[in-house]
């Protein structure tokens, strides 16, 4: 291998993991989703929600959807979570044209507990409809924020500490319920594995160029 293809090789190598980095360092999701007893409804009912979320430049974004569907259909009314102690304040910016939503600090997420924010999407267990979704953002405050620190830590609750909890309303017979998360889908690899993996890929190269005499 010649020099000149030892130093493009680096360069793929070193983009290739500036790439993934850049890919990984802005988005995740979380999932409530899962059959569960609820308040009346006999046996079962499966209630499916996800939330993608962002950080960037001081602003939080949810993409929140409602994967319910009839004859289960729930409104998304309640959203409860919690965020790390680099996180100083959050403030609705844009509500998705939802109306009547207020977020509230350490606040109450039903019987998971204390949350750090409980945004109620819509007064009257208004909010989110079966099948649809809305993209909510927040003005965030803080020091040294990504992604990591949102959904971050469990709730303040002696029967099951949680991320996060949605509160599912105007189901069959007008049931609601208190869901928490069914998984938390770790979405793309963090920055720093991937990081790590780069070296490694590239201490490969290096070594097969020594091995190689160049």
């Amino acid at each position: 291998m010649s020099k000149l293809q030892v130093q493009k090789t680096f360069v793929i190598v070193v983009g290739a993991v500036l790439a993934l980095v850049a890919s990984s360092a802005g988005a995740d999701t979380i999932t409530f989703s899962g059959p569960l007893i609820s308040d009346n409804d006999p046996p079962y009912t499966v209630f499916d929600a996800v939330i993608d979320y962002s950080y960037a430049a001081g602003k939080l974004t949810l993409d929140i959807q409602n994967d319910t569907v009839s004859p289960n259909a729930y409104t998304l009314s309640v959203l409860a979570f919690n965020v790390s102690s680099d996180v100083t304040a959050l403030s609705i910016l844009n509500d998705g044209g939802l109306g009547n939503t207020s977020l509230t600090p350490n606040a109450h997420g039903d019987g998971f507990g204390v949350f750090d924010y409980v945004f109620d999407l819509g007064q009257g267990n208004n909010g989110i409809t079966a099948g649809n979704s809305e993209i909510v953002t927040f003005n965030v405050t803080g020091s040294n924020l990504d992604t990591s620190d949102f959904f971050n830590g469990l709730s303040s609750s002696e029967n099951k500490p949680v991320l996060a909890t949605i509160h599912f309303t105007r189901g069959p017979d007008d049931d609601s319920a208190w869901v928490s998360p069914g998984t938390n889908d770790g979405g793309a690899p963090e920055p720093a594995s991937i990081s790590l993996l780069g070296l490694g890929l590239l201490g490969l190269v290096v070594r097969r160029i020594n091995r190689r005499g160049v």
